[in-house]
């Protein structure tokens, strides 16, 4: 009941589907018991048996899915490979992971791709499930980057020894070097995997999250402000004895007159 169904063959099979709304040619053509659909564009949902709540527009998005729930795919193809996946969002055109990753579920991707063959590396891509969000290339920010750091949000704190942290960045192998996708674009900095080995920081060793490498410098310039202090001490004790030496020097000579 309270269903729409507009172009030939749109919810063609559906049964006991309720508050549908499929638009164009074959949209939805194979649903049976799926509630809750909007598809628009000729073959959207066409797949679709059982999943509901889902969000299709534009041509054969979300052509392949048949049980999978709460997915919103925007653009011509989008997400045509998910198949039984729930809770996802793909956005532009053939934007979604490749054929062999069609039960994902809980994820983000939004590209453009040609002919709609999907992209297991799109330009941004996320994991509901996860908190995490990765973007596959530069990421420009033109009023600074920040990252949450107060004391409320903090807890387990543990005080470390400076000078063995610089230590350790001194013995750190720091080199230049491209990403092998974007060999022209070069960068400076060690490998994930040496900077968790010397620090244990973060949440692995294939990424350097920029609040640890900025603590890691913070505690490195803290050592080395330590080491410049006691060198100027021992060099304000060096020249002091040096003047008490060249005023004993300065009496005898006056005691030898």
């Amino acid at each position: 009941i309270h269903n729409s169904f507009f172009g030939g063959f749109t919810g063609l099979n559906t049964t006991t589907g309720d508050e549908i709304s499929f638009f164009g040619r074959s949209a939805g053509q194979t649903n049976i018991i799926g509630s809750l659909n909007s598809f628009f564009g000729s073959g959207s949902g066409f797949s679709n048996t059982e999943g509901s709540e889902n969000s299709f527009f534009g041509l054969n998005a979300g052509i392949e899915n048949t049980t999978g729930n709460n997915n919103s795919f925007f653009g011509r193809s989008a997400g045509r490979f998910i198949t039984t996946g729930s809770n996802n969002v793909m956005i532009g055109n053939g934007a979604g992971p490749l054929s062999t990753n069609g039960t994902i579920s809980n994820r983000l991707f939004i590209d453009v791709t040609e002919n709609e063959v999907g992209n297991d590396d799109p330009l941004i891509y996320g994991e509901f499930d996860n908190d995490f969000v990765r973007i596959n290339g530069t990421f420009e920010v033109t009023a600074g980057l920040t990252n949450p750091s107060s004391r409320t949000l903090k807890n387990q704190f543990v005080s470390l020894d400076a000078s063995t942290i610089l230590a350790k960045l001194a013995a750190l192998d720091i080199q230049q070097w491209t990403y092998i996708d974007r060999p022209d674009e070069k960068h400076v900095g060690p490998v994930a995997e040496d900077f968790y080995e010397a620090f244990g920081l973060g949440q692995g060793d294939k990424n350097i999250s920029t609040i640890d490498a900025d603590g890691i410098m913070m505690l490195a310039l803290q050592a080395l402000q330590e080491e410049n202090e006691e060198l100027k001490d021992k060099n304000d004790q060096l020249e002091q004895g040096q003047l008490e030496i060249l005023q004993k020097l300065e009496l005898l000579e006056k005691k030898m007159k």
